[in-house]
C-alpha cells in the first residue's frame, strides 16, 4: 500500500482544470493586445485617409470659399467614424513658393488645432519647392484612446502630413484670411 504522500503526488486528477486556470489570463491577456492593436492600425490608417482626403478635396478646387472649406473639414470627422472625434484635429493650408524657393503660407483653415498664419514662412521638402507654385497641406491629429489597455499605454498620438498640387489653377484662392491666421 502507498504512503498518503505517494498516492497524492500520483494523482493526476484535476490537472488540466490548474493548466486551464494558468493559460487562460496569458491567453485572454494576448486576445484583448490584439484586439487593441487592430483597433489602433485600423485609427491610423483613417487618419492617413483623412490627410489624403482632405488634401485632395481642396487641390481640385479654384477658389475654396469659407462653406466648402468646412465641409472638407466635416468630411475628416465622416472619415474617422466609428472613432470618436474627439481628440480629432486638422488644418489645411495652401502655401506658395515664391520665385527664389521660399514658401510661405497663403491661408490656413483649422478645425480642433490651430492654423497656420498667414505669411509664415513654411518649411517644404525640397522636391516640392517649384518656383512660382503652390501646394495645398492637409495635416490630421488623432488622439487614440484605447478601449482596455489605456492603463498600459495611455493615448496613442497619431499624425499625418498629405501634400497635393492644385490641379485647376495654379494656385488656390478665395478664402479670406488676416495676419493673425484664418
Amino acid at each position: 500500500m502507498k504512503s498518503p504522500v505517494a498516492r497524492f503526488l500520483s494523482n493526476d486528477d484535476g490537472v488540466a482544470a490548474i493548466e486551464f486556470a494558468i493559460i487562460l489570463p496569458v491567453m485572454l491577456l494576448l486576445s484583448m493586445g490584439a484586439i487593441e492593436l487592430t483597433d489602433a492600425l485600423a485609427a491610423r490608417r483613417k487618419v492617413t485617409l483623412a490627410s489624403s482626403a482632405l488634401s485632395d478635396l481642396i487641390a481640385q478646387q479654384r477658389d475654396v470659399d469659407g462653406t466648402y472649406a468646412s465641409n472638407a473639414l466635416t468630411a475628416v470627422s465622416m472619415i474617422m467614424e466609428p472613432f470618436s472625434s474627439e481628440g480629432l484635429g486638422s488644418v489645411v493650408s495652401s502655401i506658395v513658393v515664391d520665385k527664389d524657393g521660399k514658401a510661405k503660407v497663403a491661408w490656413s483653415l483649422a478645425r480642433g488645432k490651430t492654423s497656420l498664419r498667414k505669411g509664415d514662412p513654411y518649411i517644404l521638402p525640397n522636391d516640392l519647392k517649384v518656383a512660382n507654385s503652390s501646394v495645398v497641406i492637409a495635416q490630421v491629429g488623432y488622439s487614440h484612446s484605447p478601449m482596455i489597455g489605456y492603463a498600459l499605454t495611455g493615448t496613442i498620438n497619431m499624425s499625418e502630413i498629405t501634400y497635393a498640387r492644385p490641379r485647376v489653377a495654379s494656385q488656390i484662392s478665395g478664402v479670406t484670411c488676416s495676419a493673425s491666421g484664418c
